[in-house]
């Protein structure tokens, strides 16, 4: 069974420690040399699914691939480095030596959702959308490739990257919107789910209607029945209630790899049977006698996302260690106050904040360096930082590098105590001070609509969401321009 570890801040040489001790694993069953070798010892396979974290090399759920003679494809097509982005599911195969130096050869792209939108509500650094009949939740582990959440609207088209529960709600970890926008009848669509019904010919998938009359099936049509979880592929014209006429029809298949490959799997978790027998990014699993490096209590369970390093055996990939990744909880937005890039750490607004391998590295600024890690960084730098704060310690799970001059600096996350005084109030939000005053100060609800002082703090309460902007005043924000109440995500 798994134990609990404390070592959330596993480091780079951990990992290549792991995948060394894979290795070693791999030689000693003998299953090590589809590989080949690579003149300076011994290298063997290595594939998975995760997230892009960075580039450089492309980093993939926190390991470094070198990419010189990968293939890099993206929506069927052989694309540069460039067309990837931090966020962006993905599929890699490649190699591994001994040292633990991990070596690309093919990365696909992962699209789960592409269609119009046809409605979106945002709060904050959270929200949801709907395109194709299905539900797309968004949070602060949402990299916005090219439009922010708040510039979308019903119409446009995205292509979303990230994961389908079987309830058919979508978590993504990227959109991008469309430069072309959708086209009725004419646009290339997709979809991903679980059949909800089927009839004659055509079938359900959350609440978008499918005509596969015409479709080409593969693998067969036998294999489509309810609960088979399938990729489309058609048109649909400009009303949201007609249906997607599909060409093309996927009955997915769990993925599967070479015996003996060392594998990365970082998804969220679905068809949640046991530590046995569960399903993430498409593989199945086995983390049974896996080490957890958390020190979270939870058990897994369904849409919980993990990070989990193993080998592939007997049509699964059997987890040696499992790292469960909760989601960001706070923002903090300011200029960066100090980095110690030998203990992974930057200060922001007086808050220490510790960074980590498998941080997302976002560069906004034009012609900025998409290599951007922690020692690329500089004092003064303004920055957006997406958190997991547990207790005292802070964890980056997203770093966003934003333009010079940037206005105002912001925090949201849950209130930790907070102090009112006549027309002055005093805000403790992860960790960071904020000071309002109600002649300065502009209140707003949480659907974003101006109320007075009274109704703001009314909703104030410790463990209640705010999000406060305002002038960096050494440690502080001193005053808050903006004071919003967010929604309680916790119900």
């Amino acid at each position: 069974m798994m134990t609990a570890l404390d070592n959330a801040g596993l480091t780079k040489r951990a990992l290549a420690a792991l995948l060394v001790s894979l290795l070693a694993l791999l030689t000693v069953a003998g299953c090590g040399s589809d590989g080949g070798n690579d003149g300076d010892g011994q290298q063997a396979g290595i594939e998975g699914t995760g997230i892009v974290s960075g580039f450089g090399s492309v980093y993939i759920d926190g390991v470094e691939f070198e990419t010189n003679a990968a293939q890099i494809v993206f929506v069927g097509e052989p694309v540069t480095e460039s067309r990837l982005s931090p966020g962006d599911l993905v599929t890699v195969v490649g190699t591994v030596d001994a040292a633990g130096q991990a070596r690309a050869t093919r990365i696909v792209y992962e699209r789960t959702l592409d269609g119009p939108i046809d409605q979106i509500e945002t709060d904050g650094d959270t929200g949801t959308l709907v395109a194709l009949g299905q539900t797309v939740e968004f949070d602060g582990d949402t990299v916005f490739v090219n439009a922010p959440a708040e510039e979308l609207a019903a119409g446009d088209l995205i292509a979303v990257s990230g994961f389908t529960q079987t309830d058919n709600r979508v978590h993504a970890q990227s959109i991008r919107r469309s430069e072309t926008g959708f086209v009725p009848n004419n646009s290339t669509l997709e979809i991903e789910g679980t059949v909800d019904s089927i009839e004659a010919t055509r079938l359900r998938v959350g609440d978008q209607t499918i005509d596969f009359a015409n479709a080409q099936i593969r693998p067969e049509r036998s294999a489509l029945v309810v609960g088979s979880r399938i990729e489309a592929f058609g048109t649909r014209a400009e009303s949201r209630d007609a249906p997607m006429i599909a060409s093309r029809l996927n009955v997915s298949v769990f993925k599967q790899a070479p015996a003996g490959r060392q594998m990365l799997v970082g998804a969220q978790i679905r068809d949640y049977v046991d530590q046995s027998d569960f399903v993430a990014g498409g593989w199945r699993m086995d983390a049974d006698d896996a080490q957890r490096l958390d020190n979270l209590a939870s058990e897994l369970s369904n849409g919980m996302y993990i990070s989990a390093r193993g080998v592939s055996e007997n049509g699964r990939v059997k987890a040696r260690t499992v790292r469960v990744e909760p989601p960001a909880n706070a923002m903090l937005k300011a200029d960066i106050d100090t980095i110690d890039t030998t203990a992974g750490t930057i200060t922001l607004l007086g808050r220490r904040i510790d960074v980590r391998d498998d941080t997302r590295y976002i560069e906004r600024r034009e012609n900025g360096d998409r290599s951007l890690r922690i020692g690329t960084l500089v004092r003064g730098d303004t920055i957006r930082v997406q958190l997991y704060i547990d207790a005292d310690k802070a964890t980056v799970r997203s770093l966003e590098r934003l333009p010079a001059g940037t206005s105002n600096a912001a925090v949201s996350g849950q209130v930790m105590q907070f102090e009112r005084n006549d027309n002055t109030a005093t805000i403790v939000v992860a960790g960071v001070t904020a000071e309002l005053a109600d002649d300065t100060t502009v209140y707003r609800n949480a659907e974003g609509d101006e109320i007075d002082a009274d109704s703001f703090f009314a909703g104030v309460k410790n463990g209640s969401r705010v999000r406060l902007s305002g002038p960096q005043n050494g440690e502080r924000i001193s005053i808050v321009r903006n004071a919003r109440l967010l929604r309680d995500t916790s119900k």
